[in-house]
């Protein structure tokens, strides 16, 4: 049986065994391989260094999770809104202005972004995993927003014992 008779869902569930690099070359195969690829949602982790790449990858590809280096700014965190995953950890350019667009993300990690506040903070309750170690801008004034996540880290933010009140529906929580 040749591979381009198998359902598109089982050549998909074969492409999610590919490296991210294997998975882009795929593309060049066939128009079919193309078109599944363009059109698939992967779970690859991608990672994204600058903006060119960012821009390629968001008109190229659905991909669900992104590790985005510091030279990403405000601008470039509107294309991937919809994502799944993110992983900002020490991004030192990233502000309220772009984490406003992130609250329908199930996974972000914030960590260590100094320039975030609980303006934005307020808007991330929908999210599942949030990490915001690390940001002492965080007060009490926005982790009450945040009881409907299932994990929630607030190692080293600027909160107290009144805010904790606020979290009790939150399975794993780091102080």
């Amino acid at each position: 049986m040749e591979l381009i008779n198998l359902s598109n869902y089982i050549i998909c569930d074969v492409f999610n065994f590919l490296k991210l690099n294997e998975l882009i070359r795929m593309r060049q195969v066939n128009s079919l391989f193309k078109q599944i690829i363009k059109n698939g949602y992967w779970n690859h982790f991608v990672i994204i260094k600058n903006e060119q790449i960012l821009n390629y990858v968001v008109h190229k590809f659905k991909f669900f999770k992104f590790r985005l280096y510091e030279k990403i700014t405000d601008k470039n965190i509107k294309l991937l809104s919809n994502c799944h995953t993110f992983d900002f950890s020490c991004c030192t350019k990233i502000t309220d202005e772009s984490v406003k667009f992130l609250g329908n993300c199930h996974t972000l990690n914030l960590s260590h972004c100094k320039k975030i506040t609980d303006e934005s903070v307020k808007l991330l309750g929908n999210c599942n995993k949030l990490n915001l170690s690390g940001c002492s801008k965080i007060t009490d004034e926005s982790v009450k927003f945040l009881g409907n996540c299932h994990t929630l880290n607030l190692f080293c933010c600027n909160i107290t014992n009144k805010s904790v009140k606020f979290l009790k529906n939150v399975i794993t929580l780091h102080l």
